[in-house]
């Protein structure tokens, strides 16, 4: 066991969802509200100390039980991250082709960089800015971030596998610090590229200044203990007020760090990284009562939904804006953009579920196929 994480069978960890959900609200507050939570954007930084926390966790466990493969790796992480997306492309082409058709042109080669995975580097070739106004964005803007997500898993199978045979011919070595090195070797290159005064979206978009954040998450992964004797009092008090001291922070964090201040490139994003690494071994420990706490309604909701949210409360958002012509959109707007993104959130898991259902295999009468059981406990990988 890893980190003092509490792995069940189907992948879940308590607490993860929780956070994700704390990641979520940011990145969503900070699309639709810009002025207001200006650092809403370092969810991103939390969704990625996960994800790389949950890579490194789950790929441990399988290599202990030799069933680390990187076709099945490959295999599970195309079925989770693209049938959501392909959906959520396919309608808004269909929404465009009916409403906004100024909004086709140019669209191919912005489609093709997203389902191939390289939407980061695209942008960058485009000299697009993240941090512009959505009459100067895409629909399709927020994408860069599950490009970055796409080349990190592409690339983990060899650092996972360089990672275990460090370990296995040197186990004093404590291989685990090779997640160390490339996290520093990755916010070295943002703080060493960043230059005042210059537009900041080659850091903020480019995989090898933002994978920082993932090789944290692994490190902390490969944490282990021999042992987890139970907390006192004493201590459980300290874990729970670091953890309440450490969202405070993120929350404060999203009200006050715009994301084109020098600060955050020359150091803010990997202090706010550390941070968030922290939190997410805090909610993962079995001995302390965080996760369970976290793990609650409406929380556990948006944490289990997080990766569809993020899919598609930004187009959603976009065509308000274009057919309501107005960058700053009013309050009643705001709230149909988040009605909206419920019911297509909500859609969209209903009708991949119900296909995943008809595919799966059939099993004896009165139980779930399996597939279809992992299926509704799939944990979020974003």
């Amino acid at each position: 066991m890893s980190g003092g994480a509490s792995l069940t069978k189907s992948g879940h960890i308590a607490g993860l969802d929780g956070l994700r959900a704390l990641a979520i609200l940011g990145v969503v507050g900070y699309h639709l509200l810009p002025g207001v939570l200006r650092g809403g954007y370092l969810g991103v930084l939390l969704f990625w100390v996960i994800s790389g926390y949950l890579l490194s966790v789950t790929s441990e466990r399988s290599a202990s039980k030799g069933r680390f493969r990187t076709g099945e790796f490959y295999k599970k992480r195309v079925l989770r991250l693209y049938p959501a997306l392909l959906l959520m492309l396919v309608f808004v082409t269909c929404f465009f082709t009916l409403f906004l058709q100024d909004e086709l042109r140019g669209i191919r080669r912005e489609l093709l960089s997203v389902v191939f995975g390289y939407n980061n580097w695209w942008q960058i070739a485009q000299q697009s800015s993240y941090f512009a106004r959505l009459s100067s964005a895409s629909a399709f803007t927020h994408l860069w971030f599950l490009a970055v997500q796409i080349q990190v898993c592409l690339l983990w199978p060899l650092f996972f596998k360089l990672y275990k045979a460090l370990d296995a011919r040197w186990p004093r070595l404590q291989a685990r610090n090779l997640f160390l090195v490339l996290a520093v070797a990755s916010a070295a290159a943002m703080a060493a590229l960043y230059r005042p005064g210059q537009d900041v979206s080659r850091l903020y978009y480019g995989t090898d200044t933002r994978a920082f954040a993932f090789f944290v998450g692994a490190y902390a992964g490969t944490l282990k203990r021999k042992a987890a004797p139970a907390l006192s009092s004493g201590k459980k008090k300290i874990g729970i007020a670091a953890f309440a001291l450490g969202t405070a922070a993120t929350l404060a964090g999203y009200f006050l760090f715009d994301g084109q201040q020098g600060f955050m490139y020359q150091g803010g994003m990997a202090l706010f990284t550390l941070l968030f690494a922290g939190m997410v071994m805090l909610a993962a420990s079995l001995r302390l009562p965080i996760g369970r706490a976290i793990d609650r309604q409406p929380l556990l909701w948006m944490g289990q939904r997080s990766y569809e949210i993020y899919l598609w409360h930004y187009p959603i958002l976009f065509c308000c804006a274009r057919l309501s012509g107005a960058d700053d959109l009013s309050l009643p707007l705001l709230l149909l953009v988040l009605l909206l993104t419920f019911l297509f959130v909500q859609g969209s898991r209903l009708l991949l579920d119900g296909l995943r259902a008809v595919k799966a295999p059939k099993e004896k009468p009165g139980k779930k196929p399996a597939e279809l059981r992992r299926a509704q406990t799939r944990p979020n990988n974003v």
